[in-house]
């Protein structure tokens, strides 16, 4: 919590990755410190916003492999390689 309470006060938005901190009041340390300086704080969820699983979502939504009641993916290795993209004007 300390490290993001620290960019948050130094001026910085901040993206964490669940979980946010050990403890909840740790976590809402690290709100507080957002909200009194005005700063957004972004939790991400573990691979969610990876190209390739996003794309991977798009698919199983679209419908072209019927009705899916479950998925279970278990990343053994490091995973593909992560293209990281430009960021939006």
């Amino acid at each position: 919590a300390l490290p993001a309470i620290a960019a948050i006060e130094a001026g910085a938005h901040v993206f964490l990755e669940k979980p946010t901190a050990h403890t909840v009041l740790e976590s809402r340390a690290i709100l507080n410190a957002a909200r009194a300086a005005n700063r957004v704080v972004q939790v991400g969820l573990h691979r969610r916003i990876g190209p390739h699983h996003v794309e991977a979502m798009k698919f199983l939504r679209s419908g072209k492999v019927g009705k899916v009641g479950q998925v279970r993916l278990f990343v053994t290795g490091g995973g593909g390689k992560e293209e990281p993209t430009p960021n939006s004007p």
